[in-house]
Formats: C-alpha cells, sequence, structure tokens
C-alpha cells in the first residue's frame, strides 16, 4: 500500500511538472468568457514581443490575410488582434451551381513584459506580417534626494 501511495505522488508530481512548465513555455491571456463562442475557430498566430532600448516591438504572423480585415486593439499592458478572412466562389454551368464559402480568422491576446505607451503606437502591416512598435511608459519615481 505504501508503494502504490509513493507511486501515485510521482505521478502528481510529474502532472504538475509539466502543467507549470507549459505555463511558463506558453504564456496566454484568455480571451472573456463571453467572446468564447465568438472565437470558436480562430486560430492563434504566432506572435514575438521584444524589448528593444526603450520600446516594445511585437511581430505578430497573419498569413493570407489583408490589411483592411486587421483589427488592433492595444492597451497599456497588452496586444489584441483579431482578423478574420471571407472567401467565396462560384461556379455555374448547364445544370448545376456549385458556391462554396470559407471562413477563417486568427484571435490573440498579448500580455506586454512591460508597461507601454498605446497613444504613441505604430504599426505596420507588410508580406502577413503585423509590427507594433510602443514606446515603454515613463516611470514616475517619488522620493527626496
Amino acid at each position: 500500500m505504501e508503494e502504490n501511495l509513493f507511486r501515485r505522488m510521482d505521478k502528481l508530481k510529474k502532472k504538475a511538472e509539466t502543467e507549470f512548465r507549459d505555463f511558463l513555455e506558453k504564456p496566454k491571456m484568455l480571451a472573456l468568457p463571453t467572446m468564447h463562442k465568438q472565437l470558436q475557430g480562430f486560430k492563434e498566430p504566432l506572435s514575438d514581443i521584444k524589448v528593444k532600448n526603450n520600446e516594445i516591438v511585437a511581430r505578430i504572423e497573419l498569413p493570407g490575410i489583408n490589411k483592411k480585415d486587421v483589427l488592433l486593439n492595444v492597451g497599456k499592458d497588452f496586444i489584441e488582434v483579431k482578423a478574420q478572412k471571407k472567401e467565396e466562389s462560384k461556379e455555374e454551368g448547364r445544370g448545376f451551381l456549385m458556391q462554396e464559402r470559407s471562413y477563417s480568422g486568427f484571435f490573440r491576446r498579448l500580455p506586454l513584459p512591460m508597461p507601454a505607451n498605446p497613444s504613441k503606437m505604430e504599426s505596420q502591416f507588410r508580406d502577413g506580417i503585423l509590427e507594433i512598435r510602443m514606446p515603454k511608459a515613463e516611470v514616475k519615481r517619488i522620493g527626496k534626494k
């Protein structure tokens, strides 16, 4: 019985380590629970966030998406990107009609590593890659000298 208990504890420890490692390696901020159904079927785009000198630079891959189909929402501590692509095709022939529709999209809410100044944000979309640049927020120091 004691051996069985130690096996169960070992399995529990391994599961906890795996969950913790996944949490650290794949940071995510879930959308609001009310948006869950609206975002069903959306993929998470690949993204990178780097801090260079005094600015935060985010690069988000949105393959096959046009600039006009990208919705960007930026706050002092997050970036939220939603993009949707709709395609329709119609072929008519003698005695037949074929219509196809496809919808795909991307959604991602990324936490920023430090507060930023969203009012001075600059973005550029080229070749399916969205690049966002924001200066770090100024930290006000309170104290006496």
